[in-house]
């Protein structure tokens, strides 16, 4: 794919309305989609698959949880739901007023969740994963999370905790002082974060919550 285009893997089913104002229905099948097309994730999962080796994941809506749709660009925007995102090159993916900018570290592929209810959860699996938000800028390290309410409105940094995810139950966020300075799956997590994502998909990483007013620890 070129820039702003995107190879679509749709397991279930996917709405795409080009900037033409076309659209189509695209049932367990592979389709190409490029600048200004919309792609709204209406059941199952849709894998994005983005020139230099970048991967984004969209889920469908349910038990409340609204459908992912993205607006492809070279900087894609997220307009509702839940995204996954895996970028062994530098990306950056517009929601609303906030933009995140995800990148490798070494040779480690950046990998990130983002999930735009009201407002916009960040949750970062490894790599460097930075929000900027009316002017204010939040760096979120490797199993950590941060809440956007609103423009500028940065929240404190939570713990991702990934230690059930073997075992295929929920993740939680929990109070980054039950964890010390790192939170880890039996290596470090700079070099496990995007591999756990990766492996996972979006949906082993669907039913992440917070725990409202625990900050990391200084």
């Amino acid at each position: 794919p070129g820039p702003g285009e995107a190879r679509l893997d749709v397991s279930g089913t996917a709405v795409v309305t080009t900037a033409d104002g076309e659209r189509r229905t695209v049932r367990d099948g592979r389709t190409d989609v490029g600048p200004g097309d919309r792609v709204e994730v209406t059941a199952g999962t849709t894998r994005f698959e983005m020139a230099d080796g970048i991967r984004l994941e969209g889920l469908g809506g349910t038990d409340g949880r609204p459908s992912t749709t993205v607006t492809m660009a070279v900087a894609p925007r997220l307009d509702t739901g839940p995204l996954l995102a895996v970028a062994p090159d530098p990306l950056e993916v517009r929601v609303g007023d906030h933009r995140v900018a995800v990148a490798a570290t070494g040779d480690t592929a950046g990998a990130v969740r983002l999930d735009r209810r009201i407002g916009l959860g960040v949750g970062s699996y490894a790599g460097a994963v930075t929000v900027t938000s009316a002017g204010r800028t939040a760096e979120v390290a490797p199993y950590r999370r941060i809440e956007v309410a609103a423009p500028g409105a940065l929240g404190p940094a939570l713990v991702l905790d990934l230690a059930d995810v073997g075992a295929g139950r929920e993740i939680a966020l929990r109070p980054a002082e039950q964890h010390g300075a790192a939170a880890r799956i039996g290596g470090s997590a700079g070099e496990r974060g995007g591999e756990q994502a990766q492996q996972l998909g979006i949906e082993g990483i669907a039913g992440s919550r917070a725990v409202e007013g625990q900050p990391q620890p200084a």
